[in-house]
């Protein structure tokens, strides 16, 4: 047996977690998810994505402090990038509820599928307080399903209508006894979602 394949499969379990919060901010920092930052910004986004704490994100008890938590994460992960963008226009409104939020959201649900969590029922609690990420593919499939989105683009989405939009996104998502950031599934399927749209209750 190689020694040293063995070292290095120890030094793995010893960073295992460390190795998951690079491996979520990397598949996530996508040309089609930071294209919109400036050049540059990819490097500062992903330190800042591995380096915070996520072992309070794990252990929350209720939605409560989710919401608290993460929106602290939020005007952390929204002041980098405003200081990386310079306010960049382009950015428009949309700077800290659009762009820093879909970067957020999208992390923390990768995350939160690779986690080796005590028991399921934990991951399951804290997956039904996910936000989800709100995108052209989310604002096309609403306007597919003939509902009126509260912006046009992802640029445009303030605070008010942030919570719009999770608002709207819970109220059907509970119906249909899922998680709110399951919607954001269709990114996936989204080629599969034309043959759907004309399927109704």
């Amino acid at each position: 047996m190689n020694t040293q394949l063995v070292e290095d499969f120890k030094r793995l379990k010893q960073r295992r977690e460390v190795s998951i919060k690079c491996r979520c901010a990397r598949v996530n920092l996508t040309s089609s998810v930071i294209r919109v930052f400036a050049s540059g910004s990819k490097p500062r986004l992903f330190k800042h994505l591995v380096e915070i704490d996520l072992t309070q994100f794990v252990s929350l008890s209720s939605e409560h402090e989710f919401q608290h938590w993460y929106f602290g994460e939020l005007d952390r992960l929204s002041t980098l990038i405003r200081s990386l963008n310079n306010g960049a226009s382009r950015l428009g409104q949309g700077l800290k509820w659009g762009h820093a939020h879909k970067v957020l959201a999208l992390y923390l649900a990768d995350f939160l599928r690779i986690h080796r969590w005590n028991t399921l029922s934990q991951r399951d609690r804290v997956e039904k307080w996910l936000y989800c990420p709100v995108d052209s593919v989310v604002i096309n499939r609403l306007r597919e399903l003939k509902i009126t989105p509260p912006a046009e683009r992802i640029n445009q989405i303030t605070e008010k209508k942030f919570h719009e939009f999770q608002n709207l996104l819970q109220a059907a998502a509970s119906k249909a006894n899922v998680p709110r950031i399951w919607f954001d599934d269709h990114w996936g399927s989204r080629d599969l979602d034309s043959s759907t749209t004309d399927h109704e209750d």
